[in-house]
């Protein structure tokens, strides 16, 4: 299967981060390029060739000249009430997407191309949310993650405080147009929600909702300075060296 089009939600206030680092999170140097640089690099080198942006609009500037060096076509949309947190941003890309199936990621997470490769091979038309769900992840704390409980294939239910879970959620789905009228539902019943609030809500309304085990694929959530300084001097460095080699002849070019 191929998937063309991604959203990316970059709307969050990194507020962790912004302790140590007098960016927003997006923004924040690593190495030579910007965090959310990599997630869509991995996107763009899966087949990914549109992406929208959710973003604050003070940041729009960074995205627009990012994509359109690379040569994608892209729309930037800006949510102005970033304390509804990323389901909203993820109601608001939803108005701009044109294909059936798309890619949602997390502008903070930085994963290898290979991870959304593995999941166009478990995608088919009959799943309506796919989760990327790592067993044994390596760069991860369980304890601030989020949780998938699956079953057969089928997942139970997500979120942080799960007792009961066999996956950790990478960050990273593929989703169907199909859910467009239940994110809006959501959005109109729930001041605050996020993108586990809507993925439980699909559950619960009968949709089919997927894990795509990556297990083996490294990949890392950006939430703190520790995170950052794990993925640019520690333990994860192998990771982001593999990206920036993989995508040398694109960064070159920034």
């Amino acid at each position: 299967m191929i998937v063309r089009e991604a959203i990316i939600l970059a709307a969050g206030k990194g507020s962790r981060l912004r302790l140590y680092y007098n960016l927003p999170k997006p923004i924040a140097l690593v190495r030579k390029v910007r965090l959310f640089q990599l997630p869509i690099l991995s996107l763009y080198f899966a087949g990914v060739k549109r992406f929208i942006v959710v973003t604050h609009k003070h940041i729009k500037k960074f995205f627009s000249r990012f994509l359109n060096k690379i040569g994608v076509e892209y729309e930037i949309a800006i949510n102005s009430k970033v304390g509804r947190e990323n389901g909203y941003s993820l109601n608001i890309g939803l108005d701009y997407v044109d294909e059936d199936i798309f890619f949602v990621s997390m502008c903070d997470h930085v994963f290898p191309s290979d991870l959304p490769r593995m999941m166009l091979n478990v995608m088919n038309s009959d799943i309506d949310i796919l989760i990327a769900g790592d067993a044994d992840p390596q760069y991860i704390d369980i304890d601030e993650a989020t949780k998938i409980h699956v079953v057969k294939g089928k997942v139970i239910r997500i979120g942080k405080n799960l007792k009961k879970f066999n996956y950790i959620d990478a960050g990273v789905f593929i989703m169907s147009k199909h859910i467009f009228g239940l994110v809006k539902s959501v959005i109109k019943t729930r001041k605050v929600v996020k993108v586990s609030d809507i993925v439980n809500r699909a559950i619960e309304s009968g949709y089919n909702v997927t894990v795509a085990d990556i297990t083996g694929v490294p990949w890392v959530d950006v939430d703190t300075a520790n995170d950052l300084k794990n993925i640019v001097y520690g333990e994860a460095a192998s990771l982001l060296d593999s990206i920036l080699e993989r995508t040398g002849d694109v960064i070159g070019s920034l």
